[in-house]
């Protein structure tokens, strides 16, 4: 395989405001499974305790909306403000996913494993 600098890439994103509240959820859904098991995140100590994550997926969403916003206003960009009620709402769409996708992911995990016969 060699490297192109000169290569073009074109992804294709559907646009939409459901389409990103379904993309956030859908992010979020594996999320706390798969960072769990590679340690491959940000704060990667958090995804070894997944119920407490679950638990504060929602006070999260919020806090990391405020996050986003601030940074916007402390670079002095004041137009992503009217945008606050749609961050809000991928943000809480990505809490959502974490929550449904972690307790799935925590059943599954600690369900008994099924009988499965050896055939000879």
């Amino acid at each position: 395989m060699d490297f192109e600098p000169k290569a073009v890439a074109y992804h294709y994103n559907r646009p939409g405001f459901r389409n990103l509240l379904r993309r956030n959820y859908r992010w979020a859904y594996t999320a706390i499974e798969s960072k769990s098991q590679t340690g491959a995140a940000r704060f990667s100590w958090i995804y070894r305790h997944p119920r407490l994550l679950i638990a504060a997926s929602l006070p999260l969403a919020f806090a990391h909306t405020a996050f986003i916003l601030g940074c916007w206003v402390r670079a002095g960009r004041f137009e992503p403000l009217l945008m606050a009620p749609a961050v809000l709402a991928s943000r809480l769409a990505y809490a959502a996913g974490m929550a449904v996708g972690g307790l799935q992911w925590l059943r599954r995990r600690h369900a008994p494993a099924t009988y499965q016969p050896r055939w000879r």
